[in-house]
């Protein structure tokens, strides 16, 4: 329980475990929270993909990038190309 300090103890066991009615189909409150943790990184992983084709924003393509790490080996190969294609950034202003 050390990842949620600021959490009361009471909401613990229902943001870690969902509601305690196992009959209920209710999905539990972290797979509400990774969801949108994920949908965040995605998001931001899009708009920095755009801003790659562009070549508008190295650090928000870059951001984009890292962003798209967790969909495992394109996350990396994303990370790789944005960071070896730097130059070209710069060569556009």
């Amino acid at each position: 329980m050390l990842f949620l300090p600021f959490v009361p103890a009471a909401w613990r066991l229902y943001i870690l475990d969902g509601p305690a009615l196992a009959s209920m189909n209710i999905v539990p409150l972290r797979w509400a929270i990774v969801g949108v943790c994920l949908a965040i990184l995605g998001i931001v992983a899009i708009v920095g993909g755009i801003s790659a084709i562009r070549r508008k924003s190295f650090s928000l393509s870059l951001a984009g990038a890292i962003c798209a790490r967790p969909s495992t080996i394109l996350g990396i190969l994303a990370v790789i190309f944005v960071a070896l294609g730097k130059r070209e950034f710069e060569a556009e202003k």
